[in-house]
């Protein structure tokens, strides 16, 4: 009887080959669809630069700031980040901070682009109220709003997310 004999070496490099060459396709595969999350970018420079100055005129004019706005900012922005992480609507979006040119950015903030996909939100912030007015910058486009910290940051996620209408230029 005469029959076809394999060598078992063939069956292993043959089953070996093709485990690599799936192992390559599923590699290209998961490293292409891989998408980096949003990057909401919180311009902590601005914000302090900005209620210092605003306190500053308030002072000159006669109507002193009645607390510390660097304080105030940073409650402000703490409020924000316990908002940010609680609201399900902000899932898949990265909240960062910017601290300056002279403070050590967060890794996030590192990896953040703002004039491309990422956003850089600011404060016009106003020692003394609980509502502050907002830009938030994305390539040549803004968005602005005033709101408490948990509007602010439903709003903010839902413009990055484009849950809400769309706009026409």
């Amino acid at each position: 009887m005469t029959g076809i004999v394999i060598d078992a070496s063939v069956i292993l490099s043959w089953s070996r080959a093709m485990a690599l060459f799936l192992l390559g396709i599923f590699a290209l595969l998961s490293c292409g669809c891989t998408k980096r999350e949003p990057i909401v970018v919180i311009d902590d420079w601005w914000n302090v630069d900005f209620a210092k100055n605003g306190c500053a005129r308030r002072a000159g004019s006669g109507d002193p700031c009645i607390g510390d706005p660097v304080v105030e900012v940073r409650d402000f922005e703490a409020q924000l980040r316990t908002f940010f992480a609680s609201d399900p609507l902000c899932h898949g979006v990265a909240l960062a901070d910017y601290g300056g040119p002279k403070q050590v950015a967060s890794e996030a903030a590192s990896q953040a682009d703002t004039s491309k996909a990422d956003w850089q939100l600011m404060f016009d912030f106003n020692v003394g109220e609980s509502s502050q007015s907002w830009t938030m910058v994305h390539q040549a486009q803004t968005s602005s709003g005033k709101g408490y910290p948990k509007e602010v940051v439903h709003t903010v996620c839902a413009v990055v997310r484009q849950t809400g209408g769309s706009l026409a230029n």
